[in-house]
């Protein structure tokens, strides 16, 4: 078993040549350059199978004064196997803590905006190896205030000159890594221990100028969109509204 691979560069030299040798490999990378292996899509667990997962995990463990500590823990972790695993973990060297604690515990680190160091080590493998166009937008895209965006919007993060076309290939290369997923056709979202993961490092690497610069294009991005819906819907209306300049790209409409 090769766990965590980075790429295939890493990964060819350990791979066995020996016929019929299984090698079971996981990785956030697609890994689509090994044409010979079965690509098995994992997903994060489902919010029950998350909770029964930690009550087969930490079955000594006693529940404390919370009877939802357990709930709690697993929407912490984002439902991720990764972070439920790194939890379990702590409860096998903590065993004079309760399931309450462990969940006190997430919860301030919740609030505190840091993830379990596991957790920021493997997204590390991923984030590293990224090109700094790439590595920028994610950092960037963390910053908008709302669920999930577009390219548009992404684009507009990014700079007020980035092509549509680059983006679009920038937020699809973090789709193929599992750092972003298309929450629906054509709109980009984040996994929260992701998202905290990318704001940490915006805060670290991107310069608190630069960061009020890119929501500001945000901002703008989507008070010119509306400005253009509301003339193309209500034409007759159009000298009763403040005069908004035109996007720097054409609008997503």
């Amino acid at each position: 078993m090769l766990d965590n691979a980075a790429d295939v560069d890493q990964l060819r030299p350990l791979l066995p040549e020996v016929p019929g040798c299984l090698t079971l490999i996981t990785s956030r990378q697609s890994l689509s350059e090994l044409h010979s292996a079965t690509h098995l899509m994992v997903d994060v667990f489902a919010a029950d199978e998350a909770v029964r997962y930690l009550a087969q995990a930490a079955i000594h463990v006693p529940m404390g004064d919370d009877p939802a500590a357990a709930a709690r823990i697993a929407r912490r972790c984002g439902y991720l196997p990764l972070a439920l695993d790194l939890a379990a973990g702590h409860m096998r060297a903590t065993p004079a803590w309760t399931l309450t604690d462990h969940a006190d515990r997430l919860d301030e680190r919740h609030h505190q905006r840091r993830l379990d160091t596991g957790v920021e080590l493997a997204l590390d493998l991923s984030y590293l190896h990224l090109p700094a166009g790439q590595r920028r937008l994610l950092q960037l895209l963390a910053l908008h205030p709302g669920q999930d965006s577009d390219a548009y919007a992404a684009a507009a993060l990014a700079d007020a000159d980035a092509d549509l076309d680059t983006t679009r290939a920038h937020l699809d290369h973090l789709c193929r890594d599992h750092l972003l997923h298309q929450s629906a056709s054509g709109r980009y979202a984040f996994h929260d221990l992701v998202r905290a993961y990318a704001i940490t490092r915006a805060h670290d690497e991107v310069r608190p100028s630069d960061r009020r610069a890119a929501l500001t294009r945000l901002f703008d991005h989507y008070l010119a969109t509306a400005a253009t819906a509301m003339d193309a819907l209500h034409p007759a209306q159009a000298h009763l509204r403040p005069h908004i300049p035109r996007p720097a790209r054409p609008p997503p409409i």
